[in-house]
């Protein structure tokens, strides 16, 4: 049986050799593919991983306008998988270019080669008329050139590559480039250039691939966290040190990667519910004909019910060994990711969180850094199947909104801080990114060096 919602199948493939820094004789199309993937995701805290983004690169950016208060109407799960359709558009039109990515709960960041940038702004202006018909929600779109940052800042844009597991390499970004790049693209003036009209630059869009078939995964203690940690300091150094002691407390109060992972496999359960599975229907048959739309539903459910059959038990179907696809999809989710911020999905006790909160917030005290938490009963899930042997990326929030409330309170607290008369007068490099739009402070103080969303949305 053909399996609908398959990408065309593809192995992933990976580099294994050593290389150096990127120079400008390489071909820069191929960037990313050429990086070697590093062993730790605590790798983020050492800066000489990272590698400068070519400047003839792009960076796409997605967010869900209004994203807390749709939230705050229960409609948590299509702002996620809005955000994360928008991945999926742009890696289906950069195929077969590998490209570093990160999901943000409501939106999404992709970097990508100058040689894809049409196909990238008609994948985008899809996903952004998509989710205006399919949700009744808006989502910004944009891609503004990475010479643009690098020219207007001292803010960089640098990745790294971090293997995750044999069939998943995840992308860490910092620098604080695609903090500018955000800032940019939000404001109403300077953001005009790089946002896409769908009128101008055309519409053409494949979710093929994207897939939100499972109910929310209940905690395997009390309760699922989701954490936002954003690092003030006065040097790059000390923000690695910043992040590496709390990815350090995180592991003395929570244990091992293994006992905190918000994910389990005898918790996963494929949904039966018509309405989880709305989302995934209007996504993927968004502009089709009557009859391929009420063809994808019955296959979906066709799909449902053979997946509980054979996903619970060690069988072969279809070509499919489906008894390791529950330990690959654990292995292959994004539960804690980096983006000039640290994101991180956990499962702990009630007790655990607040021990955690206690650290975060002494060290937020002396002005080290913001955070936010957000507990929720369990984590939702949105999926990429590039083919169901092995490759599939798994993209983890909170549920109940979990990146975007927590972002919420991370933004009270940077407000809070601007206002204070102890905030300290800001050093120089917290004022490289040199943002068109500013806190209201009573010192006349720039926002810190933190994502916009933290000051707009």
């Amino acid at each position: 049986m053909k399996f609908a919602g398959l990408c065309p199948g593809r192995r992933i493939p990976f580099c294994t050799a050593e290389v150096g820094p990127y120079t400008n004789s390489m071909n820069s199309d191929h960037f990313y593919r050429d990086l070697s993937a590093l062993g730790q995701f605590e790798t983020l805290a050492h800066l000489e991983n990272f590698h400068e983004v070519p400047g003839d690169w792009y960076i796409a950016f997605t967010d869900v306008v209004g994203s807390t208060k749709a939230i705050e109407r229960g409609e948590y799960k299509a702002v996620n998988n809005v955000g994360a359709s928008s991945i999926m558009a742009v890696l289906n039109a950069v195929k077969p270019f590998q490209v570093p990515y990160v999901f943000g709960g409501d939106g999404s960041t992709v970097c990508f080669p100058a040689s894809c940038l049409e196909a990238v702004q008609k994948a985008l202006c899809a996903a952004r008329i998509m989710a205006h018909e399919s949700f009744d929600l808006e989502l910004r779109v944009g891609a503004i050139p990475v010479r643009v940052i690098h020219a207007a800042s001292s803010a960089r844009v640098r990745v790294a590559k971090v293997r995750v597991s044999p069939y998943y390499d995840q992308a860490l970004f910092s620098g604080g480039g695609l903090t500018h790049a955000e800032t940019i693209l939000k404001d109403e003036k300077a953001g005009a250039p790089y946002r896409l009209d769908p009128q101008t630059v055309g519409v053409s869009g494949d979710f093929n691939g994207l897939e939100c078939r499972w109910d929310v995964v209940p905690s395997p203690h009390e309760e699922t966290v989701t954490v936002l940690v954003s690092a003030l300091s006065d040097t790059p150094e000390a923000h690695g040190r910043i992040y590496k002691e709390v990815l350090e407390k995180i592991q003395e109060i929570y244990g091992e990667t293994a006992d905190h992972h918000p994910l389990r496999e005898y918790l996963m359960r494929l949904t039966r519910s018509n309405r989880a599975l709305r989302n995934e229907f209007r996504i993927r048959t968004w502009g089709k004909s009557l009859y391929e739309r009420v063809w994808y539903w019955f296959d979906l459910w066709i799909q449902q019910l053979i997946g509980y059959f054979v996903v619970e038990r060690d069988v072969r179907f279809a070509g499919i060994e489906w008894g390791n696809y529950k330990p690959d999809f654990v292995a292959n989710s994004d539960f804690r990711k980096f983006d000039d911020l640290l994101r991180y999905v956990l499962s702990g006790s009630v007790e655990q969180r607040k021990e955690l909160k206690r650290y975060l917030e002494s060290r937020r005290e002396k002005f080290e850094l913001v955070y936010g938490l957000h507990p929720a009963p369990g984590a939702l899930v949105t999926c990429m199947i590039f083919n169901y042997n092995h490759e599939h990326i798994h993209f983890v929030d909170g549920a109940e909104g979990g990146y975007a409330m927590a972002a919420k309170k991370m933004k009270a607290q940077l407000k809070r801080l601007a206002q204070s008369p102890a905030f300290p007068q800001t050093p120089e490099h917290w004022g490289r990114v040199t943002p068109p739009h500013r806190l209201p402070t009573r010192n006349g103080l720039r926002a810190r060096r933190h994502p916009s969303y933290l000051t707009q949305e």
